[in-house]
């Protein structure tokens, strides 16, 4: 939400908010694995549309499989 309020600038309306949260496009976000962005349009709102699945082995995260499509 940040990313999409400063890209508002001063104009908060909610025509604008939903511009802009609607045009997301390759972000990243502090709270997922690297090499994951979220991207939105007009036409799909999800965020996230892709998973990497992980385990944690008890010392660390260990990827089960590569990148793959969220549904």
């Amino acid at each position: 939400m940040t990313k999409v309020i400063e890209a508002c600038g001063d104009d908060l309306t909610p025509q604008n908010i939903m511009k802009h949260a609607t045009s997301l496009k390759n972000v990243t976000l502090p709270g997922l694995f690297p090499g994951i962005t979220v991207n939105t349009s007009p036409d799909d709102y999800r965020l996230i549309k892709s998973l990497r699945p992980q385990r944690f082995d008890g010392e660390r995260w260990v990827p089960l499989s590569g990148t793959m499509a969220a549904r």
